[in-house]
């Protein structure tokens, strides 16, 4: 499962009436799935759960779209050091 495939699948816990086919890196948690501020940070805490990374709060508030959750994700995990 790639890591878009994985946001989707933890906003689905919190979003209602959405099906994963109309979610694409430009939608917009809030504008576009009418999401509330703690349904954003349960999908933003579910995922540094499940990619063992840490976003800090600064940085929460910047992330409005799913390409933008994805892309810090994927750049979050390409920074770890496995030694």
């Amino acid at each position: 499962m790639d890591t878009r495939a994985i946001i989707i699948d933890l906003m689905m816990n919190v979003t209602k009436g959405v099906t994963p086919e109309q979610i694409t890196e430009k939608t917009a948690f809030k504008r576009d799935l009418f999401m509330s501020d703690r349904d954003i940070m349960f999908v933003i805490g579910a995922c540094e759960g499940v990619f063992c990374i840490e976003i800090p709060e600064e940085d929460c508030g910047k992330l409005t779209t799913v390409g933008e959750l994805e892309n810090y994700i994927v750049n979050a995990l390409k920074g770890m050091s496995y030694e």
